[in-house]
């Protein structure tokens, strides 16, 4: 079983990092999409810092889902839209992977039953 990796947004938020401060993803790789609720979609990964793995979580609304969609390769592009459309809420949808860069910032503390994290919030969507 894998071991939970720390989560890369409380470290930052624990260190002093400023919410108003951005964080630079220039490859950010997309393989999945979690509907949260009805207005906010999620992908979570990993990234190294430090020699250490850490968990992060960005968050986003259904307008950037279509703008990050945008970046895929052209021949994804539609195939991709028409079944995000479909994904209810605590649904995975996995997807053929592709990269973009984004600009994030943190967002607020979220404190779960088993963990405590604090997601990011996408600033800029770039196609690379």
């Amino acid at each position: 079983m894998d071991q939970l990796k720390p989560d890369y947004g409380l470290k930052l938020s624990k260190d002093g990092f400023s919410k108003d401060g951005n964080i630079v993803l220039h490859s950010f790789l997309f393989d999945h999409v979690v509907r949260i609720d009805t207005s906010t979609y999620s992908t979570m990964s990993v990234i190294l810092y430090n020699d250490t793995e850490y968990a992060i979580s960005i968050d986003y609304s259904y307008s950037q889902l279509q703008e990050i969609l945008n970046c895929a390769p052209n021949n994804l592009v539609d195939s991709l839209k028409l079944s995000t459309k479909k994904i209810q809420i605590g649904q995975v949808l996995n997807l053929e992977p592709f990269t973009v860069s984004l600009t994030l910032q943190l967002g607020e503390l979220v404190e779960a039953a088993y963990e405590s994290f604090v997601p990011f919030r996408i600033v800029k969507i770039k196609k690379i």
